[in-house]
């Protein structure tokens, strides 16, 4: 014996896509963002720094070298010293 299941109804809509360009964007101005982004993983440390939007600076360094870590951190804010608005 079979069982009738209903299912509920599903509207479908089509939708025309266009192509993201600098007018339809919801933010077209470059980032002029000033940031040192750490990642502490569980077996490495990665450093990034972004100055003026822009990433000038990465590297990845183990966490057993603790004094390495700390030279990282120092070279990768380096550039960001002299930025007012840096994060």
């Amino acid at each position: 014996m079979e069982r009738a299941t209903a299912r509920p109804a599903v509207a479908v809509r089509a939708v025309a896509l266009q192509p993201v360009t600098s007018s339809t964007a919801c933010y077209n101005k470059p980032m002029q963002l000033n940031l040192l982004a750490i990642c502490v993983g569980n077996t490495s440390t990665r450093l990034g720094t972004f100055v003026d939007g822009e990433l000038t600076h990465r590297c990845t360094i183990d966490n057993a070298a603790g004094d390495a870590i700390v030279a990282g951190l120092e070279e990768a804010a380096s550039p960001l010293n002299e930025k007012k608005d840096a994060i």
